[in-house]
């Protein structure tokens, strides 16, 4: 169990560093494409880049949300039951990232 907890905590955070990555190199792209190849060759590609970096930029925003959310509740629900396994903050920040990470693929993909 400690295995798949492990998994999904470096999956969201995979995520999540891959997302901001990509949506700075694509509109990086989208400007030196523009720049070099002229606007009418490019206008229909960076459309197409451009609507898949804004949901990639959505599902980065969501996901963000949706850990927030998930830390406070894994927070609050230590402070109420007490239970040991979320005791310590680095464990409801992994947990926290795999909800986050489900949460978007279902959003996403649901």
């Amino acid at each position: 169990m400690d295995l798949l907890k492990s998994l999904l905590a470096a999956f969201a955070a995979i995520g999540v560093a891959v997302g901001g990555s990509l949506f700075m190199l694509a509109i990086a792209v989208i400007v030196i494409c523009l720049i070099l190849t002229g606007f009418g060759a490019m206008l229909g590609l960076s459309v197409a880049i451009l609507w898949f970096i804004i949901q990639l930029g959505l599902a980065y925003i969501v996901g963000s949300i949706i850990h927030f959310v998930a830390e406070k509740i894994l927070a609050w629900l230590y402070d109420t039951t007490q239970v040991s396994f979320l005791a310590y903050p680095y464990q409801r920040h992994r947990v926290s990232l795999a909800v986050a990470v489900i949460g978007v693929l279902w959003i996403w993909f649901g």
